[in-house]
């Protein structure tokens, strides 16, 4: 799948009249050889998500600090109040 310069897109899903979904993972940026900063050790790469209603890649989008609904039809937010409730146990909020 393409990517932009900052954003990986982790998975994606749509089928019409049933809904879309779109995880993206923020890039990492490049080390520099001559700096002698170490990187933060994170878990992973920060992510969003759009429209988390009805999808397969509900998994994906669980680490998803912030979700960005386009439109209140249940097949854009349906999985809203389950995310919620994943991301809390997952990452402690």
């Amino acid at each position: 799948m393409p990517s932009s310069t900052h954003w990986n897109i982790q998975s994606s899903w749509s089928k019409a009249g049933i809904g879309t979904s779109i995880v993206l993972e923020l890039k990492k940026p490049p080390t520099s050889s001559i700096s002698n900063a170490q990187p933060k050790k994170s878990k992973s790469s920060p992510r969003i998500a759009f429209d988390i209603g009805c999808t397969p890649c509900f998994d994906d989008s669980i680490p998803a600090k912030y979700i960005f609904i386009s439109h209140g039809h249940i097949d854009h937010v349906g999985a809203l109040f389950s995310h919620a409730r994943a991301h809390s146990v997952s990452y402690g909020g």
